[in-house]
Order: structure tokens, then sequence, then C-alpha cells
């Protein structure tokens, strides 16, 4: 993912899904050409209270983002929240 996403990006997105849950930067960075595919993988379940893990949001939207802006690497995510939000 780091031929297409700044290291910068991909920790404004991570950092914005682990805050509030919601993928609010996906979206701006979606506005400023970093076009997300709905094609993503979808990564192995996380553990967590959460239907869908904070977590595991951001590093799904991390690999739609890599993917949408056609990376020539293979994609793999990994999100670790350190201070456990939740």
């Amino acid at each position: 993912m780091w031929d297409v996403i700044s290291n910068e990006t991909a920790s404004d997105v991570a950092r914005q899904c682990l805050e509030d849950g919601s993928p609010t930067s996906g979206r701006r960075a979606a506005r400023s050409g970093e076009a997300a595919s709905s094609s993503a993988g979808a990564p192995a379940a996380a553990v967590g209270q959460e239907s869908e893990p904070r977590c595991y949001r951001a590093a799904a939207l991390l690999a739609r983002l890599a993917l949408g802006r056609e990376s020539s690497d293979n994609i793999s995510v990994v999100v670790i929240d350190l201070k456990g939000r939740g």
C-alpha cells in the first residue's frame, strides 16, 4: 500500500477511524482523489465488543484506498489500537 498511500495519509485515516469509529478521513481522502474501491478483500475477523471493531474498519478502509489507487503491491493491512479504545 505504501506505493500509493503516504505515511501521513495512512496515519490520518487510521487515527480517525480509531478515535470516533467513522471513516470520515476516508471520505475526505476520496474527495481529494484517493478513490476507494468496493472490492477489497475482507480481513480476518477481529476480537472485540463491537460488531465491526474500529481496527477492522481502519484496516479495511486502508486496503480499499490502496486498491482504488491501483497499488502494484500485495496488500495486507493490520491496524493495532495500542490505546484499546474499543
